[in-house]
Parts: structure tokens; C-alpha cells; sequence
């Protein structure tokens, strides 16, 4: 019997961690990738001398893309959190819903 309580007990801590570190894996896969996003944008408005090479590119059509692009990046991060949240609420429930 205690066998099987260490079994158990040690099965519970190594979820836990494997839990943890995908947990850790990904939030600094999303901050590298925003850190990314953000340099090559500094790098992209530092080219510009002027301001008014600046004003011109926001206004052409590539520029709204830009400033598009940067906008929408919240909204897209928020439905994929709200899908992902979903999921898991699926999956805990099938897991530990009853057995008929």
C-alpha cells in the first residue's frame, strides 16, 4: 500500500514540474518573440530621418499594415488566450468528470 502512495505522490510532483516547465518554455518563447517584433520596429522607424519620411511611410499603404499589424496584436493574443482557456476547461472537465 505505501508503495502505492509514493508512486502516486512522486507521479503528482513530476506532472506538476513537466507542467511548469512547459509553463516557463512558453513564456519565454512569447517574450523573445516580442522582443523581436519590438526590435525589428525600433530598427524600422530609426531609419527614417526625418519626420516627414516617417509621416509619409504611415501614410502609404505599407505603413497602415504596420500600424495595423501592431494594433491587432493584443486582440489576436486575447482570442488565443480566451481559445486555449476554453480547451483546457474542456479537457479538465472530460478528466474529471464522473465515470458511467
Amino acid at each position: 500500500m505505501s508503495e502505492q502512495i509514493l508512486v502516486a505522490v512522486i507521479s503528482m510532483i513530476g506532472s506538476f514540474t513537466l507542467i511548469g516547465v512547459i509553463a516557463v518554455g512558453v513564456i519565454m518563447m512569447r517574450r523573445r518573440r516580442y522582443e523581436l517584433q519590438a526590435e525589428v520596429q525600433t530598427k524600422l522607424i530609426d531609419r527614417f530621418g526625418t519626420s516627414q519620411e516617417l509621416v509619409a511611410f504611415l501614410q502609404s499603404q505599407t505603413g497602415r499594415e504596420f500600424v495595423s499589424g501592431m494594433q491587432r496584436a493584443p486582440i489576436v493574443e486575447s482570442r488565443e488566450r480566451f481559445a486555449r482557456s476554453i480547451g483546457r476547461s474542456i479537457v479538465i472537465l472530460a478528466r474529471f468528470a464522473p465515470m458511467q
